[in-house]
């Protein structure tokens, strides 16, 4: 069964691609930020807390992905992943929420704002975060390692 891996649009690599297609993951995001639509990466992550101003998607694009608005009830560690990143990177607490409520075991992200908090968040959640490029090598090892998942 492969890894689920939460991974923001702007993260994907060729390399992600190749472990996707290869079996090893299954690359899932939500699309909190416009214009963030891949065909590549599921959008099977969970919206839990996200309000309509959020959202990247149209109503029937989030109708068409069966989302409804019982989805969008509020679980997770919001507050807490807001106290670490801070209150004004909402869309990036969404995402780090959405990893943790989909169950990914790590999440992928350029984002400076989460990966600079990645020791706390990672202390808070039991998720990993990694730089597609930057921690390119502990991705992979982590890929590659058991685990109970």
């Amino acid at each position: 069964m492969p890894l689920k891996l939460y991974c923001e649009p702007g993260a994907l690599t060729k390399e992600l691609r190749s472990l996707q297609s290869e079996g090893l993951v299954r690359l899932v995001h939500f699309s909190f930020d416009p214009g963030s639509i891949t065909k590549k990466i599921s959008h099977e992550a969970s919206p839990a807390g996200a309000l309509w101003k959020d959202l990247g998607l149209t109503w029937k694009q989030l109708n068409d992905l069966g989302v409804t608005w019982a989805d969008l009830d509020v679980r997770g560690r919001i507050a807490e992943i807001e106290g670490i990143i801070g209150p004004n990177h909402r869309r990036d607490v969404l995402h780090v929420n959405s990893a943790y409520v989909t169950g990914c075991p790590a999440m992928v992200t350029r984002d400076s704002d989460i990966l600079s908090h990645r020791s706390a968040l990672e202390a808070l959640l039991s998720v990993k975060f990694f730089h597609p490029d930057e921690d390119a090598g502990g991705l992979l090892a982590f890929v590659s390692s058991p685990r109970a998942v």
